[in-house]
């Protein structure tokens, strides 16, 4: 479990450092339009360059919410802030 942890910090330390905060006016037409047909409600989106695509940070209701799509606006990943409370109980071992 310690190991899990770690990996997945590593990651989130790992993964500013390869994206690019960008204008939106920099985001391609197709990667908007997507973005915008698929979270029409998003508000104050924050755009970076990644790797292969572009990933919008954004505010979805009360969630603060990211969306990676892909250069052709093909959605690649998606991440939503969720309470504590929200996570599943764990299984309890036999």
């Amino acid at each position: 479990m310690k190991s899990l942890m770690m990996i997945a910090l590593v990651g989130l330390m790992i993964s500013p450092v390869n994206a690019q905060k960008i204008k939106e006016t920099e985001v391609p037409k197709v990667v908007k339009d997507a973005f915008m047909k698929a979270y029409p409600a998003a508000k104050e989106v924050k755009w970076d360059k990644e790797e292969g695509g572009y990933e919008a940070g954004f505010d979805l209701g009360k969630k603060d919410m990211s969306v990676v799509l892909d250069e052709m606006g093909m959605i690649k990943e998606v991440e939503t802030e969720i309470a504590k409370s929200e996570l599943p109980k764990p299984h309890k071992r036999c």
